[in-house]
Protein backbone atom coordinates (compact mmCIF):
# COMPACT_ATOMS: atom_id res chain seq x y z
CA UNK A 1 0.00 0.00 0.00
CA UNK A 2 1.12 3.55 -0.68
CA UNK A 3 1.48 6.45 1.71
CA UNK A 4 -1.86 8.18 2.32
CA UNK A 5 -3.95 5.69 0.34
CA UNK A 6 -6.68 5.33 2.98
CA UNK A 7 -6.80 9.08 3.55
CA UNK A 8 -7.17 9.76 -0.19
CA UNK A 9 -10.07 7.30 -0.36
CA UNK A 10 -11.61 8.84 2.76
CA UNK A 11 -11.36 12.36 1.32
CA UNK A 12 -12.94 11.34 -1.98
CA UNK A 13 -15.76 9.39 -0.33
CA UNK A 14 -16.50 12.03 2.30
CA UNK A 15 -16.49 15.03 -0.02
CA UNK A 16 -18.54 13.22 -2.68
CA UNK A 17 -21.30 12.54 -0.11
CA UNK A 18 -22.17 16.22 -0.04
CA UNK A 19 -22.41 16.40 -3.81
CA UNK A 20 -25.12 13.79 -4.27
CA UNK A 21 -28.15 16.06 -3.92
CA UNK A 22 -30.85 16.81 -1.37
CA UNK A 23 -32.24 13.27 -1.11
CA UNK A 24 -28.81 11.94 -0.13
CA UNK A 25 -28.31 14.80 2.33
CA UNK A 26 -31.69 13.98 3.90
CA UNK A 27 -30.59 10.35 4.34
CA UNK A 28 -27.32 11.53 5.86
CA UNK A 29 -29.23 13.88 8.17
CA UNK A 30 -31.22 10.95 9.48
CA UNK A 31 -28.08 8.92 10.11
CA UNK A 32 -26.30 11.89 11.70
CA UNK A 33 -29.25 12.59 14.03
CA UNK A 34 -29.39 8.93 14.99
CA UNK A 35 -25.66 8.89 15.74
CA UNK A 36 -26.00 11.88 18.06
CA UNK A 37 -28.60 10.11 20.14
CA UNK A 38 -27.59 6.47 19.78
CA UNK A 39 -24.45 5.39 21.60
CA UNK A 40 -24.49 1.97 19.89
CA UNK A 41 -24.44 3.56 16.44
CA UNK A 42 -21.61 5.90 17.48
CA UNK A 43 -19.77 2.87 18.84
CA UNK A 44 -20.18 1.04 15.52
CA UNK A 45 -18.82 4.04 13.61
CA UNK A 46 -15.90 4.41 16.02
CA UNK A 47 -15.16 0.69 15.78
CA UNK A 48 -15.10 0.83 11.97
CA UNK A 49 -13.02 4.02 11.87
CA UNK A 50 -10.52 2.77 14.45
CA UNK A 51 -10.19 -0.56 12.62
CA UNK A 52 -9.44 1.29 9.36
CA UNK A 53 -6.86 3.49 11.07
CA UNK A 54 -5.20 0.41 12.58
CA UNK A 55 -5.30 -1.45 9.24
CA UNK A 56 -3.69 1.52 7.47
CA UNK A 57 -1.33 2.51 10.28
CA UNK A 58 1.75 1.90 8.14
CA UNK A 59 0.55 4.31 5.44
CA UNK A 60 -1.80 6.80 7.11
CA UNK A 61 -0.65 7.36 10.68
CA UNK A 62 0.73 10.90 10.53
CA UNK A 63 -0.43 14.14 12.08
CA UNK A 64 -0.88 15.76 8.66
CA UNK A 65 -3.03 12.92 7.35
CA UNK A 66 -5.15 13.06 10.51
CA UNK A 67 -5.71 16.79 9.99
CA UNK A 68 -6.58 16.22 6.32
CA UNK A 69 -9.25 13.64 7.29
CA UNK A 70 -10.68 16.08 9.85
CA UNK A 71 -10.87 18.80 7.19
CA UNK A 72 -12.76 16.37 4.92
CA UNK A 73 -15.20 15.78 7.79
CA UNK A 74 -15.62 19.55 8.11
CA UNK A 75 -16.39 19.87 4.41
CA UNK A 76 -19.01 17.14 4.75
CA UNK A 77 -20.53 18.94 7.76
CA UNK A 78 -20.58 22.22 5.82
CA UNK A 79 -22.35 20.56 2.88
CA UNK A 80 -24.75 18.87 5.28
CA UNK A 81 -25.48 22.19 7.01
CA UNK A 82 -25.87 24.18 3.79
CA UNK A 83 -22.77 26.30 4.41
CA UNK A 84 -21.19 27.45 1.16
CA UNK A 85 -17.51 26.72 0.61
CA UNK A 86 -15.75 28.85 -1.97
CA UNK A 87 -13.77 26.80 -4.45
CA UNK A 88 -14.37 23.40 -2.86
CA UNK A 89 -12.78 21.75 -5.90
CA UNK A 90 -9.51 23.55 -5.23
CA UNK A 91 -9.62 22.57 -1.54
CA UNK A 92 -10.33 18.95 -2.51
CA UNK A 93 -7.32 18.92 -4.83
CA UNK A 94 -5.10 20.49 -2.17
CA UNK A 95 -6.16 17.90 0.41
CA UNK A 96 -5.35 15.09 -2.03
CA UNK A 97 -1.97 16.69 -2.71
CA UNK A 98 -1.29 16.75 1.04
CA UNK A 99 -1.64 12.95 1.08
CA UNK A 100 1.32 12.50 -1.26
CA UNK A 101 4.59 11.35 0.30
CA UNK A 102 6.54 14.41 -0.88
CA UNK A 103 4.22 16.61 1.23
CA UNK A 104 4.93 14.93 4.58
Amino acid sequence: MRYGSFTRAYINATISLGEKGQEELDSQATLYALMLGDSELRELWAKWANAQLKKHQATDNTEILCMVRLVADGIWLSDFSGISISDKTSIHKRLIKMTQPDNE
